[in-house]
């Protein structure tokens, strides 16, 4: 029994921040609500020659390098010590990263403006303009599109005083795809709006008390965490129509958000990979055993435009499964009994699902007592910080796992990864942040 037990102590690994990264700006963990298409033949094949995208903050990943005052090609003399400069950036105490601002002297930085300051929080939606000559000055660094709902590296530098006045503080240097997905910040829910309503009052709070960036932040198409989904959602599968533009189709969750009539639209795609599921049923049955057991998060992206279409939700969403909540209903309780009668699994019972299957009946979870190998892994499954994956080629080592209705129908069968887990030697983005030495003490 210890041997099970002690495959329930999950946690959702979180992200790697530090202090100070490599880079000129701060860089800022952030989810795109569109794709972005990142080479020209792209974009010019779209037929426009300008993308707005909306970018969420998921969290603060580094401060930047830049300071002010900076003179380019700067000739000092031999004795002659450099004027003090000050940061352009700062993580701050309560997880959000402060910008100021700047005086602008030809191609050089004047002084920082001490009072010019303004903040960035986790939950904030900011809107940025992207161009032909942005791919030409190589903000994407070779990539060829980032898909919507993408977990990306965004570096941001702020701009100087005239910019900031007008309400655009803030510059987009560089756009990577990150190494982890949003299972390694999850704890940063409770800094998300819960409803529409509270992201559009946030959106004019921002723009209100951040006045050098008040025309970035996106309050109309905002993003708003609902936690946990209500247990009585159920799914259903809308294949693709002739004028639909989001893919193979998707999956729409309904009676989701409490209070709520509307539905919310989860692509096929998103959904495969958030929940480490290589078939679609198999999917949707982990979707909805995490909706039951109150452990099923939706980051949902609200846009008018979307719902005017026919057949289309106003809202579209990105599940994230709290797999130590879903682990966690099962290790509270003692096994019942051997599963199949040789010792080879154990049932642990969860909590009573009538709201789910109609019927009077528990939810109970079956594990294997000994991992299993796979020799022929097909390396890491997409979302390599989630514990759960289908199929054990995914994982490579694993613990079986179950979740059964009373009556004996099996929702779920996939594996519980034990493999070794690949940390990421090099940091978020491939560069090891650095502390200062005083003022990060």
């Amino acid at each position: 029994m210890s041997n099970i037990c002690r495959f329930f102590d999950v946690r959702t690994r979180k992200g790697f921040t530090g202090s100070v990264g490599k880079k000129q700006g701060a860089t800022m963990i952030m989810m795109n609500m569109q794709p972005i298409k990142c080479t020209q033949e792209s974009m010019q094949a779209s037929g426009r020659d300008l993308q707005v995208i909306h970018f969420c903050i998921i969290s603060a990943h580094s401060e930047g390098l830049g300071r002010a005052p900076f003179k380019y090609n700067e000739q000092r003399k031999s004795g002659v010590a450099r004027a003090q400069t000050k940061p352009l950036s700062s993580l701050s105490s309560d997880g959000g990263m402060q910008f100021w601002t700047y005086q602008r002297k030809g191609q050089d930085k004047g002084e920082r403006f001490d009072d010019e300051t303004w903040f960035l929080y986790v939950g904030t939606t900011i809107k940025t303009f992207f161009r032909e000559e942005d791919i030409t000055k190589g903000v994407f660094g070779g990539l060829t599109e980032i898909p919507e709902f993408s977990l990306c590296e965004v570096q941001l530098i702020p701009k100087s005083s005239d910019p900031c006045k007008e309400g655009w503080g803030l510059s987009v240097r560089s756009v990577n795809l990150a190494q982890l997905s949003l299972y390694s910040y999850f704890e940063t829910n409770h800094k998300f709006p819960t409803s529409v309503d509270d992201a559009k009052i946030r959106a004019i709070t921002t723009s209100d008390s951040q006045q050098h960036m008040r025309k970035q932040v996106e309050g109309d198409s905002a993003l708003f965490l609902q936690y946990p989904v209500c247990n009585e959602a159920y799914t259903e599968i809308v294949p693709p129509s002739d004028h639909e533009r989001d893919g193979d189709g998707f999956v729409r969750l309904w009676n989701c958000i409490p209070g709520n009539p509307s539905c919310v639209d989860i692509n096929i795609s998103t959904l495969l990979n958030m929940t480490n599921c290589v078939n679609l049923e198999t999917a949707l049955r982990l979707l909805e055993v995490s909706a039951c057991t109150g452990t099923l998060a939706l980051y949902c992206y609200s846009n008018e435009f979307r719902g005017k279409r026919h057949g289309f939700s106003i809202f579209l969403g990105v599940p994230v499964i709290n797999t130590d909540g879903l682990l966690s209903c099962g290790s509270s309780s003692a096994a019942l009994e051997n599963d199949l009668g040789n010792g080879d699994q154990y049932k642990f019972y969860m909590r009573d699902v009538s709201c789910f299957s109609g019927n009077t009946e528990g939810l109970f979870m079956t594990v294997g007592e000994e991992g299993k190998f796979c020799s022929e892994s097909c390396g890491l499954p997409p979302s390599h910080d989630l514990i759960l994956c289908e199929t054990l080629e995914q994982c490579g080592q694993g613990v079986s796992v179950s979740f059964v209705l009373g009556s004996g129908t099996v929702l779920w069968r996939g594996y519980i990864n034990t493999s070794p887990v690949q940390m990421l030697c090099a940091g978020v983005g491939g560069s090891l942040p650095q502390r200062r030495k005083w003022d990060s003490l």
